[in-house]
């Protein structure tokens, strides 16, 4: 079983970490590769979710507060209203660079499990770089097609 899962492994390119992929997509590639080797269906990127993260970790970045949750700000599940889905979640991070945002996130039993629900097929990830830090938030859901 675990030569399948290295084979999955390698025969999947976009799992790669091109030079030239945005920090956003690298970090959707870890979370990929975290569930492949726990034999799990890849997430599906969506765009709407990559927005709306994107919006929350420029938020965090700009008030310099990591959190779920900001004053004036929206809940998690009107921010990700524009996705039809009926199960949603969301990481935030905080580091110095995406392997360790991720290295982080998979020691943290309550991120650990988002990266790996298995109701979870679609995710968005939002970097911003801000004083050699990056701010991170990854939001997933189970999109209803």
């Amino acid at each position: 079983m675990l030569i399948f899962y290295v084979f999955l492994l390698l025969a999947m390119p976009s799992l790669s970490l091109a030079a030239d992929s945005s920090p956003a997509q690298q970090l959707f590639q870890l979370v990929n590769r975290d569930r492949a080797q726990a034999g799990l269906p890849t997430l599906v990127w969506d765009d709407r979710l990559a927005a709306a993260a994107q919006k929350h970790a420029q938020l965090m970045a700009d008030r310099n507060q990591p959190e779920h949750q900001l004053r004036g700000e929206e809940p998690l599940a009107r921010r990700l209203a524009s996705v039809p889905w009926d199960v949603c979640g969301e990481n935030i991070a905080l580091n110095t660079s995406i392997s360790r945002a991720n290295t982080w996130l998979m020691n943290s039993p309550p991120h650990r499990a988002n990266i790996l629900n298995r109701q979870f097929n679609v995710a968005g990830i939002g970097v911003v770089w801000k004083e050699n830090q990056v701010w991170v938030t990854e939001d997933f859901a189970h999109r209803l097609h």
